[in-house]
């Protein structure tokens, strides 16, 4: 369902291998993970931080609810 939506789920990676994450360089994503959120920024991906559930029907309908 996620993907058919557009949205790309990237589970059990260390969040410091730049290669998974290249293809979302100027994107804004949706993470449950503070830490995630934080290394990322720097390489320019904007993260929303967001309960899991919040973060799934995010990926879903394309929508966030601030």
């Amino acid at each position: 369902i996620i993907q058919r939506a557009g949205g790309h789920i990237i589970a059990d990676t260390c969040i410091d291998v730049p290669p998974c994450w290249k293809p979302y360089y100027g994107s804004v994503g949706v993470t449950d993970s503070p830490k995630c959120a934080y290394y990322n920024e720097i390489r320019g991906i904007k993260f929303l931080i967001r309960p899991l559930e919040e973060a799934v029907e995010a990926a879903i309908s394309g929508k966030v609810v601030k």
